[in-house]
């Protein structure tokens, strides 16, 4: 990585806030008050999220239909 320049342009360039934002991001989807999920759907939830969010949906989507 160019650690000097990011640190020239301010820019962040630790890892720990990316890390601890993930946990987070998924505990948001799945710990709904009343909600129990099954491992499979969890994955289920944090794939198509994670698809979703990566503008990835219809590579997703024809994944799932070719499966």
């Amino acid at each position: 990585m160019r650690h000097a320049e990011l640190r020239r342009r301010d820019l962040f360039i630790g890892f720990g806030t990316l890390e601890a934002s993930c946990p987070s991001a998924i505990a948001t989807h799945l710990k709904c008050a009343g909600v129990f999920r099954t491992l499979e759907r969890a994955n289920a939830i944090i794939a198509l999220r994670d698809t979703l969010r990566s503008n990835r949906f219809d590579a997703y989507r024809e994944d799932c239909a070719a499966a």
